[in-house]
């Protein structure tokens, strides 16, 4: 019997159980460590999809199905958890509104014309609203 090491009879020495917990602590934090970084791929890569799907629906190369819909019930529940937890909500069509056919262009609105990338800010209203009111910040020539 030691007294140093408190080894009494078929004991483990302390250092011993100690070297063994500080092993079994460091695997759970690298089998934590691997599963953090594999959720975050997972989750980087749904988010990477889900942008896709929406870019391909807002320039319409993409047209949902029916059945493919999100029911209103549930895309409220989505909403209301996202602002309860201070995400941004993206304000998007609904489901009947991404069916619909898109509105005829109107004559007196004019059209948008890009002349820069697709994520660019649109161009001067090829039809603007003259007002002759230069302090009317809402013209598109004063904006852009």
């Amino acid at each position: 019997m030691r007294k140093g090491n408190s080894v009494m009879g078929d004991q483990v020495p302390v250092h011993e159980v100690i070297a063994r917990f500080r092993a079994e602590v460091n695997a759970a934090v690298d089998r934590g460590g691997r599963a953090a970084t594999e959720a975050r791929e997972h989750s980087d890569t749904f988010r990477g999809q889900t942008r896709d799907l929406t870019e391909q629906i807002r320039k319409g190369q993409l047209t949902p199905a029916r059945e493919d819909l999100t029911k209103p019930g549930a895309r409220t529940q989505a909403t209301d958890f996202r602002t309860a937890q201070r995400l941004p909500v993206e304000d998007l069509p609904d489901g009947e509104q991404l069916l619909a056919p898109p509105p005829e262009p109107s004559p007196e609105r004019g059209t948008q014309k890009q002349t820069k990338g697709a994520n660019a800010w649109p161009s001067r209203m090829q039809n603007p609203r003259r007002t002759g009111d230069d302090e009317d910040f809402s013209q598109e020539q004063i904006l852009y």
